[in-house]
């Protein structure tokens, strides 16, 4: 079982690249969607706790995040 945490979405393909840039300069490893609903992954993990620690942490920094069981 893996755990995605996922930020966005975004309205469009632009808006959701600059958030992927702009988190990738903070040090994330990114995986940006190239479709709708456009979503920059911003980690994968097998543990849910790891997935809920990076939610939190984005959250704070004002990121809408959701983590994507799958």
């Amino acid at each position: 079982v893996k755990y995605k945490v996922k930020v966005g979405p975004y309205p469009d393909y632009v808006q959701a690249s600059r958030a992927a840039e702009e988190l990738r300069a903070q040090g994330y490893p990114i995986y940006l969607a190239n479709r709708s609903p456009f979503m920059v992954q911003v980690g994968a993990f097998t543990r849910e706790e790891n997935a809920l620690a990076l939610q939190a942490e984005l959250a704070k920094k004002g990121y809408q995040v959701a983590v994507q069981k799958e």
